[in-house]
């Protein structure tokens, strides 16, 4: 039992830094900021993101939610972990780059969850 805990942990701790990895891609403008759906990782193809993209017009901002998954388990529940950030919107009349204002991470496994803040 010990070592199926220590295999969870582990690709929970993959999971974070690939959702990381995605979420910071797209704030540095490295990746579109748009929606996508279910996409495999080039250099980790058992793995899987989704994109959510939610603009709000009155402040400038836009809410962006990376959501990693494992392709493929023997486990009942496939080990998730979701990542939302605020991404400040460029203005037209100026040359503002995004920029992160808040972090919330949230990782769910095997029916068990776990919130945290970054």
């Amino acid at each position: 039992m010990g070592v199926r805990h220590a295999e969870e942990a582990r690709e929970l701790t993959r999971a974070q830094l690939l959702c990381e990895s995605k979420m910071e891609e797209i704030a540095a403008g490295v990746t579109a900021l748009e929606s996508a759906s279910m996409v495999p990782f080039e250099t980790d193809p058992e793995w899987t993101y989704t994109v959510e993209v939610s603009p709000l017009d009155q402040q400038l901002l836009t809410l962006v939610r990376v959501t990693v998954q494992e392709l493929e388990s023997n486990r009942l529940y496939p080990i998730t972990f979701t990542l939302s950030r605020w991404i400040l919107n460029s203005t037209p009349t100026t040359d503002a780059t995004s920029t992160q204002t808040t972090t919330e991470g949230q990782a769910a496994t095997s029916g068990a969850s776990s919130d945290g803040s970054n």
